[in-house]
């Protein structure tokens, strides 16, 4: 940090660093207002997000709709009983071989209980553990939409962080700009500086405002953006503690993360579960050449049933097994067969693809986080070295040995390089979670993980009226 000494020089009014720099030399990285009480922080943004985001919601609702289908597959393996019945009324005309006739006028009734156990039907067995292997499929699949979510949340909340750091540094710039372009028309004025001096100094200035008008029309869009996934309106964050990113060295081991993510991977799982259930849908395809077999049970009663036996009740009681074998369908069965091998080749080629790309990705991870690391260490060590060096240019433009534009720049790079480091800070946290989400980790132990790198002693504010 640079120190708060006040220099004079023969033009200018008094000048504090601290004073031109004040609202971003104060933030390393990404702090904001100290002690407001009411602020979010990344674990409470995403455990709101997985209990309200509509899309994740939706597809909770599809996994419960998935598991109904083991209870309906094994409706098909336990007995079915049902009741049958009618009542009709008759009104016939009877002729007899003597020429009489009448016209008998009666009720029949009927009545029945049948039981029905399949014994052997092939293509129910196999229904119902494709069944399980649907549940598993649909469980891996809610899984990728729930790391799909949490890093979508935390990258929301980090550009929070950036959008509102990018808004201070902005208005910190354009304060000291005016500051400056202040100076320098009172030295204009003395006869120390030229016109030119003051032109660069409010074309910076232009350029600054540009920016903080750019900046301003982003932080709303960020805050609303993790609005709409939390379902809650964000007054407050908590910001990152920078300090704490260059004590933090993760696993870096290429082979070990790869190993772990070709394990447990929901996306492998779930391409897993699809060559399975192809499978399983061939041989359910090939039940069709196999004979079913049922046991029956019925209980009849008849009241009436013809015209030849009215008021005549019979009660007959009937089991035995009912036995099918398919001899041709027209080669249904066999092109149906084919078909799910075909499904069956597409679900083994997926599988491989989503295993190359789950190690290439894993791979790209784990590099990119090394050079994040590496990134947020180099920018803090930039950071010292630029106000070092605001420093000797303002020191220099008191002895009289460098000029506005030499400390213009210097202090442009200061600011640029403190950007940097506000990205890549939110980098180097996101770059660990994408790297547990390629293992299917981003869970609730590495949710804190990243949360710990957050300061509770500072948070940043929203203002009240910016939707």
């Amino acid at each position: 940090m640079l120190d708060t000494r006040i220099f004079t020089l023969p033009f200018m009014c008094p000048i504090t660093t601290a004073r031109l720099f004040a609202g971003f030399f104060a933030l390393t990285l990404l702090t904001g207002n100290p002690g407001y009480a009411e602020s979010l922080d990344l674990k409470t943004a995403v455990k709101l997000a997985l209990v309200s985001e509509a899309q994740y919601r939706a597809t909770r609702a599809e996994l419960d709709a998935i598991r109904e289908e083991k209870p309906r597959a094994r409706s098909g393996l336990l007995p079915s009983l049902s009741i049958t019945g009618s009542r009709t009324n008759n009104r016939a005309k009877r002729t007899f071989s003597d020429g009489l006739t009448d016209h008998p006028d009666y009720t029949s009734e009927e009545y029945g209980l049948i039981l029905k156990q399949p014994i052997f039907r092939r293509d129910n067995w196999i229904k119902y553990k494709q069944a399980d292997t649907r549940i598993a499929s649909a469980e891996q699949l809610t899984d990728i939409d729930r790391i799909k979510l949490i890093l979508n949340v935390s990258e929301q909340y980090f550009d929070c962080l950036y959008t509102d750091a990018v808004v201070r540094f902005a208005r910190a710039e354009v304060s000291a700009l005016e500051g400056l372009l202040t100076s320098v028309t009172r030295g204009f004025s003395a006869g120390a500086t030229t016109r030119t001096d003051i032109l660069d100094a409010e074309a910076r200035l232009d350029a600054a405002r540009v920016k903080l008008i750019e900046a301003e029309q982003n932080i709303d869009a960020t805050r609303r953006a993790l609005e709409a996934s939390i379902g809650q309106r964000v007054s407050a964050i908590y910001p990152i503690q920078p300090a704490r990113l260059v004590l933090k060295e993760p696993n870096l081991r290429i082979d070990e993360w790869r190993e772990a993510a070709l394990a447990s991977n929901p996306e492998i799982q779930a391409a897993q579960h699809n060559v399975q259930l192809a499978k399983q849908e061939i041989q359910l395809q090939q039940a069709g050449h196999y004979p079913t077999l049922d046991l029956i049970v019925q209980r009849q009663l008849e009241s009436s049933g013809t015209i030849t036996t009215i008021q005549l009740r019979t009660i007959t009681n009937l089991w035995g097994v009912q036995f099918s074998i398919p001899i041709f369908s027209g080669g249904y069965v066999t092109a149906s067969t084919r078909q799910a091998g075909a499904q069956l080749e597409r679900a083994k080629a997926e599988l491989d693809f989503a295993i190359s790309e789950v190690a290439l990705r894993t791979a790209k991870a784990v590099e990119a986080l090394h050079a994040s690391s590496q990134r947020v260490q180099a920018l803090s060590r930039a950071e010292t070295s630029a106000a070092a060096s605001l420093t000797g240019t303002e020191k220099g433009l008191e002895a009289g040995t460098r000029s506005f534009v030499d400390v213009l720049n210097a202090r442009q790079q200061l600011l640029e390089v403190m950007q940097s480091r506000a990205r890549a800070n939110a980098d180097f946290v996101m770059g660990l979670l994408s790297l547990k989400a390629s293992t299917g980790l981003p869970d609730e132990t590495a949710v804190d993980e990243a949360n710990a790198f957050l300061s509770k002693e500072e948070v940043i504010t929203f203002p009240n009226d910016s939707l």
